[in-house]
C-alpha cells in the first residue's frame, strides 16, 4: 500500500501554529545538542535575582533586580528595582505553578494592551519558547499604569484570563527606581509550602521584545548575547528560570490544623 501523506489540518492559524511548533522543537533540539546548561537559581522564602546585564533597552531590568518575599499567610511581595529611564516599557513575568500550562507563547494572541502584548507575543512582539520543564500557567504585567495577573491558558487565545490587579503604592512614574506589587499564592493555584518558577522579560508590548531578562542566563539556548530580540521567535535555554520555595507551615500552625481536624472528628 502507498504510504499515507500527513496533512496539516485546520485553518490558516492552526497550520501556522503547527508549523511554528515544529520549528520550536528543532531549536530546542539544537540547544540540547550544544550541551549548554546553566545552574538553576533558587529563592528560599526571600531573595533577590539580578538581571542578565543586557542593555538593549538601556538596562532597565538587565541591570536591575527582582526581590521576592514570601510570607506565611501566602502573600508574595515583589520589589522590582530598575533603571530610571523615562520611557520604561513593559515587564512580563511568566509563572509555572500548577500542572499543565504552555511551553511557548505561540498559541496566545491577546494584544488588547501592551501588558498583555508582552505576555502573549505576536503582533510584532517576539514569541517566547520556555526552558524544558517550564510550562507557564500565569503571567504578571508590570508597567507604569497597571500590574495584574493573567491566566495563560484561556479558552479564547485572544483574551487572556484576568485574575486580579496587584499594583501597590499608588501611581508610578517611569523614572521611579522601585516598583512594588503583591499577590497571594492562592491566585496562582498554590498554598504556602508550595513552590513556583518564574522568568521576567522586558520590551515594548506593542511591537518589540528586548534582550533584557531576569532569571535567564545570557549564554543559554539561542540567546543573542546583549542584542535585542525584536519580533523573531526566541527560545530560552535550560534552567532559564528561577525557583521560589515558599515557607512551610510552622509547628504552631501545624498543631492548630491538627486541633481543628480533631474538633471536626469529634463532631
Amino acid at each position: 500500500m502507498p504510504k499515507a501523506v500527513p496533512l496539516l489540518c485546520g485553518g490558516p492559524r492552526e497550520r501556522e501554529i503547527m508549523s511554528m511548533r515544529v520549528f520550536v522543537g528543532a531549536v530546542a533540539l539544537l540547544g540540547v545538542a550544544s550541551g549548554a546548561s546553566a545552574q538553576l537559581q533558587t529563592i528560599d522564602t526571600v531573595g533577590t535575582v539580578n538581571g542578565n546585564a543586557n542593555t538593549g533597552f538601556g538596562g532597565e531590568i538587565g541591570n536591575g533586580s527582582l526581590q521576592v518575599e514570601c510570607l506565611a499567610d501566602g502573600t508574595v511581595n515583589l520589589t522590582l528595582n530598575h533603571g530610571t529611564d523615562d520611557t520604561f516599557d513593559n515587564v512580563g513575568m511568566f509563572i509555572d505553578s500548577v500542572a499543565g500550562g504552555i511551553n511557548d507563547t505561540i498559541g496566545i494572541t491577546d494584544a488588547a494592551d501592551n501588558g498583555r502584548g508582552i505576555l502573549s507575543g505576536g503582533a510584532g512582539v517576539s514569541d517566547l519558547g520556555f526552558a524544558s520543564g517550564f510550562d507557564a500557567d500565569f503571567g504578571i504585567t508590570f508597567d507604569q499604569f497597571f500590574s495584574g495577573i493573567f491566566g495563560l491558558t484561556p479558552a479564547d487565545p485572544n483574551n487572556l484570563d484576568f485574575v486580579a490587579g496587584i499594583g501597590t503604592g499608588g501611581p508610578r512614574a517611569p523614572g521611579d527606581a522601585i516598583w512594588t506589587a503583591s499577590f497571594n499564592l492562592s491566585q496562582i493555584g498554590l498554598s504556602y509550602g508550595d513552590s513556583f518558577d518564574f522568568v521576567l522579560s522586558y520590551g515594548n508590548g506593542a511591537n518589540f521584545r528586548s534582550g533584557e531578562f531576569i532569571g535567564a542566563d545570557p549564554d543559554q539556548g539561542t540567546y543573542p548575547n546583549g542584542a535585542n530580540i525584536g519580533n523573531a521567535f526566541f527560545q530560552l535555554g535550560d534552567n532559564d528560570y528561577v525557583r521560589v520555595n515558599t515557607p512551610s507551615p510552622g509547628p504552631v500552625a501545624l498543631f492548630g490544623l491538627a486541633g481543628i481536624a480533631g474538633m471536626r472528628r469529634r463532631r
